[in-house]
């Protein structure tokens, strides 16, 4: 009896101690939803962001997602929310490039193994995004020209580029 009382204890705290204060992010990131069930027509890089508002109307279990795994990860929910925006085009789950990156969170495969997640799971794919992000920041707080130099991989063009991108995303966000 004491051992299951101590499980018990430990589970609680577990649970306790990745909890968001965003609960239904909580509860969908114990999905494991395949990106292909998701997106049954296959993935894109086209433009469908619009404005952020109408991205996290039109997403909003994906951002309830990102909300959650930053603030377990002990990011600033905003600057996670920042990226996906960017990165995906309005957090779309959909969202993919010639270049190989998929998902909310433009994951790699092998960055997403590296974190121990399948970034070819929606879920998991927000987990490893979210944990290179965390990485990424806890380098460079809220540099973003550091923060994009850790978190896209890419050309010193391209850096520069996710850096206007996420830096404008964030203050629109901020602002909201």
């Amino acid at each position: 009896m004491k051992r299951i009382a101590i499980h018990t204890a430990a589970f609680f705290a577990f649970t306790i101690a990745y909890a968001s204060q965003c609960p239904n992010g909580d509860e969908l990131l114990r999905n494991n939803t395949p990106l292909t069930s998701v997106c049954p027509n296959g993935f894109d890089s086209r433009n469908h962001n619009g404005s952020i508002e109408q991205s996290i109307a039109r997403e909003r279990e994906t951002v309830a997602m990102i909300i959650a795994a930053a603030e377990q990860a002990g990011i600033p929910p905003d600057i996670a929310l920042a990226v996906s925006y960017h990165e995906s085009m309005g957090f779309r789950s959909c969202a993919g490039s010639q270049t190989g990156v998929l998902g909310p969170m433009q994951l790699t495969r092998r960055t997403g193994r590296g974190y121990g997640y399948d970034r070819d799971i929606l879920e998991q794919n927000i987990r490893g995004g979210v944990a290179t992000l965390r990485d990424a920041y806890r380098a460079c707080g809220m540099d973003y020209a550091c923060l994009a130099s850790r978190y896209n991989g890419s050309t010193p063009a391209e850096q520069a580029s996710w850096t206007r991108g996420v830096q404008n995303a964030h203050r629109q966000l901020q602002n909201n």
